[in-house]
């Protein structure tokens, strides 16, 4: 019975670790999206070293989330037409806090990058921690 238990083990660990794999591959192949000038599916796959089935099932699943668009075709010299992929900008938002300089400041970004919303809190010098989670709240709030 020990046993089975340290294979149960084992195993929810492993399923951890790959999905953990996943995850930091879909993020490689996001990052890629957005930096390539014209992504593709063939042109992220010349890129990473990730295998192709892996590439495609990641974005089939990017693209079912609403994340990635397939955005028009790219005709080819010869082959199928190219699919072109794009970031499906306003899918998400990122909400973003940070001090710096005696400031508390927040903003709400989309996935290009697109500034929608930034606030700014003075943050007094001999602000107590207490006082800095409260002023932390106020942001949020907003």
């Amino acid at each position: 019975m020990h046993l089975s238990f340290m294979q149960a083990e084992l195993d929810r660990l492993s399923n951890r670790k790959e999905l953990k794999i996943r995850s930091q591959q879909k993020a490689t192949i996001l990052r890629e999206i957005g930096l390539m000038k014209e992504p593709s599916r063939r042109a992220i796959v010349k890129s990473l070293s990730i295998r192709s089935s892996t590439i495609s099932s990641i974005i089939d699943d990017l693209i079912d989330s609403g994340v990635v668009k397939e955005n028009g075709r790219q005709v080819n010299d010869r082959g199928r037409p190219r699919l072109n992929l794009a970031i499906a900008s306003d899918s998400r938002f990122i909400i973003s806090i940070y001090a710096e300089h005696f400031q508390l400041i927040g903003g709400l970004v989309n996935l290009q990058e697109k500034v929608f919303s930034e606030t700014v809190i003075e943050v007094p010098q001999e602000t107590e921690c207490e006082a800095f989670i409260n002023l932390f709240d106020n942001m949020i709030e907003r």
